[in-house]
């Protein structure tokens, strides 16, 4: 990466909606949660940070390890957008499981070990 480059950033506050049915009012459910997410340029560089936006909006953001609420490639970009739509419902999923097999299966995928 480089001063220059594009990377993605989120903010709660921006939000849009999915269209209305036909024949309502307003639209069924909540944000688009991708749609959160918006490009912002590098425009300049410390030792460890990036330095993104101009003026109020300028912040720094790590070169290396966590950076949240950032995205610096396009697939860390699906995979958070794939995380908040899934994780939740694999969750709910696990915790309907009765087959003890299954639940190990699962366990072992992720590193639980019951103590």
């Amino acid at each position: 990466m480089k001063v220059g480059d594009k990377i993605w950033r989120f903010d709660d506050n921006r939000r849009v909606y999915p269209k209305a049915p036909p024949g309502k009012l307003w639209p069924r459910g909540g944000p688009i949660y991708r749609e959160h997410w918006y490009e912002v340029e590098i425009t300049g560089e410390t030792s460890r940070s990036w330095v993104v936006g101009k003026g109020y909006g300028e912040c720094k953001v790590p070169k290396k390890g966590v950076h949240h609420g950032f995205a610096f490639t396009k697939q860390e970009l699906d995979d958070a957008c794939y995380v908040h739509e899934h994780a939740h419902k694999l969750g709910d999923e696990v915790r309907r499981l009765r087959d003890a097999a299954t639940l190990r299966l699962v366990a072992n995928a992720i590193g639980y070990e019951a103590k």
